[in-house]
């Protein structure tokens, strides 16, 4: 009897051990595969929604319910199935302080988007100073590394591991595109192709998905990114920031030069597949600016920009 009781009381300990540290074993970090998913408040679509969250965000789950996983959200949790969901491996850090506030930039100087409760756990996507970089309500947000500790994380690898590392970099940390590679070719100066590395190697991974499941589809044809540490990029007023890109129309043939929305050539099937199923799978998408009235008036995220009928300009968060 003496024995079974200390066994239980080693056990409760281990267990308030991994409570503290944030290692529990249903905590997982898990990445969002579809273009938008709700996040709801309970486990089936019978439950209100809080909000979305968005293709490749990521996400600490710290519990489950048949096909949902309950993450951490904004303040509080929330609710996702499964079936949107794939998990991955990262870094994950736990609050530390009794509430943080969350921020739309890497300083205090940014405005505050929220905060975030005392050991909530948030996927550290990126690193500027003593900044952290994360993903919290659906958007890119940033908390003081000082009220952050690690809280461990999901070691199983993703399905299919992305493109990263090997491109030149800046000293503002952006990345230069290649001239061409699969799926895809540049088509301005190579000064003019520097980006972060979610834009660039985003770019790549998704033109390298098209081509190799569409092969008789012509590759994309890739313009102006930033310059090499970003800031003022004439004749465009944005490109500053290494978030934008512009890219040619996909015509419905194999042809890969200038194409306008206006032309026979135009696919406007092949350029929708191409927002949908692949740039919005890779890249966390803000906003297109693009003149096809069938997509704009169709995808919530693009835009009917004027002179943007002879190409795409895509932002990311």
């Amino acid at each position: 009897m003496e024995r079974c009781t200390a066994r239980v009381r080693i056990l409760g300990g281990i267990l308030l051990l991994l409570l503290a540290s944030g290692l529990l074993a249903q905590d997982k970090i898990v990445q969002v595969t579809a273009g938008a998913l709700n996040v709801r408040t309970g486990p089936s679509t019978g439950y209100a929604k809080l909000g979305l969250v968005y293709s490749g965000q990521r996400y600490v789950s710290v519990q489950r319910s048949g096909s949902w996983h309950k993450i951490w959200f904004n303040r509080g949790t929330g609710w996702v199935h499964g079936g949107y969901v794939s998990e991955v491996s990262g870094s994950a850090k736990k609050v530390t302080a009794s509430l943080l506030n969350v921020r739309r930039g890497p300083s205090t100087g940014y405005s505050v988007a929220g905060q975030a409760a005392n050991n909530s756990r948030w996927v550290e996507v990126g690193a500027s100073g003593s900044w952290r970089k994360i993903y919290y309500g659906g958007a890119t947000r940033w908390m003081h590394g000082s009220y952050l500790a690690n809280a461990g994380g999901s070691t199983a690898p993703p399905s299919s591991p992305p493109t990263t590392g090997g491109l030149p970099t800046s000293s503002a940390g952006f990345v230069q595109l290649p001239a061409s590679g699969q799926g895809f070719y540049a088509y301005s100066s190579s000064s003019r192709h520097w980006g972060t590395p979610a834009m660039v190697y985003g770019m790549m991974n998704a033109a390298s998905a098209w081509k190799s499941q569409n092969p008789s589809y012509p590759r994309i044809s890739i313009g102006d990114i930033s310059k090499t540490n970003g800031g003022y990029f004439p004749p465009h007023v944005s490109h500053r920031y290494g978030k934008d890109v512009d890219y040619r129309p996909v015509s419905k043939s194999s042809y890969e030069g200038p194409l306008t929305i206006w032309q026979s050539n135009y696919s406007s099937y092949r350029n929708r597949r191409w927002i949908t199923e692949y740039a919005k799978k890779y890249l966390n998408i803000k906003v297109i600016g693009f003149q096809d009235s069938a997509i704009y008036n169709s995808l919530w995220y693009v835009q009917n920009w004027s002179g943007h009928h002879n190409h795409h300009h895509l932002r990311i968060h």
